[in-house]
């Protein structure tokens, strides 16, 4: 991973917890200092459990920040005037596919599945992606130019109220097997999660969180595979993070296509993956 310069913020914690926002940046690392030898100092990334680290300790924890995204640390110490300096760096992303739709190119089915270039609904100009007539694993996909192991896809949907098949939207990267890993958000309960797939079938694999409802207006989702085995799937509604859930998976690392599988009918507009 290629990495922006270094950027520093120190933060000045008491006994209350200090959480330090670091928008759209990973943290790379982080270096405690304090003026007593005795003062404890507690280190929560994301909301997660607390971790305590020692006085004067430099905790480098740059692999679970790139991968996690980390945007929120949480920081408390047992006595006052303890000084925390954070260093920070941006990810350099490569686009590998950007797909608006405007021009219908690249795109086959799967089983009985249809896609197709739709003027019925678009998020910005005249066209986008229509998944229609059958459910999952009758489907769509789009190769890419190369094969990833790790990736970020992120994408708009529309779900109208009045669809007439299956409930769930699913998008992911898979191989020519089928074989990979796709979100899913059933509309029928309202709750998502991720799969991985096996020549196309699913089988869920991490937690289901339930999520309000979103129907008849778009709503972004930026779906994360690392090297590790780490998946992140979340969902923004108006900017607004509205659900998200993780796993870690180490079945497959070869990527080569883009699918749209799940129900019918929605549509999908601004398809974008990147590797970084």
């Amino acid at each position: 991973m290629k990495l922006s310069k270094p950027k520093h913020k120190n933060v000045n914690l008491t006994t209350d917890e200090q959480p330090v926002i670091l928008t759209n940046e990973e943290v790379v690392s982080l270096l405690i200092e304090n003026l007593s030898s005795t003062t404890k100092i507690y280190v929560s990334f994301d909301g997660n459990e607390f971790k305590t680290i020692k006085p004067n300790d430099a905790l480098s924890i740059s692999d679970v920040a790139i991968e996690e995204m980390f945007k929120e640390i949480t920081m408390k110490a047992d006595k006052n005037n303890v000084r925390a300096e954070i260093l920070y760096q941006t990810p350099i992303y490569y686009t590998i596919l950007q797909d608006y739709f405007e021009e219908w190119q690249g795109w086959g089915v799967l089983g009985y599945g249809v896609v197709s270039q739709s003027n019925e609904i678009a998020y910005q100009s005249a066209y986008s992606l229509k998944k229609s007539n059958y459910n999952d694993p009758n489907d769509g996909y789009k190769n890419l130019p190369l094969t990833l192991s790790k990736w970020i896809l992120e994408c708009l949907i529309y779900r109208p109220s009045n669809y007439t098949g299956g409930a769930a939207d699913r998008i992911g990267l898979e191989n020519s097997n089928g074989n990979g890993y796709t979100f899913c958000f059933n509309h029928s309960n309202s709750t998502i999660w991720i799969d991985k797939r096996t020549e196309g079938l699913p089988a869920r694999i991490s937690e289901v969180k339930t999520i309000n409802q979103i129907l008849d207006e778009w709503y972004r989702v930026r779906f994360i595979r690392t090297t590790t085995g780490f998946l992140s799937f979340e969902i923004y509604l108006d900017g607004h993070l509205k659900g998200r859930v993780t796993c870690y998976n180490f079945s497959y690392k070869g990527f080569s296509r883009v699918v749209v599988r799940g129900g019918c009918e929605y549509y999908v507009d601004n398809l974008v993956v990147k590797t970084f």
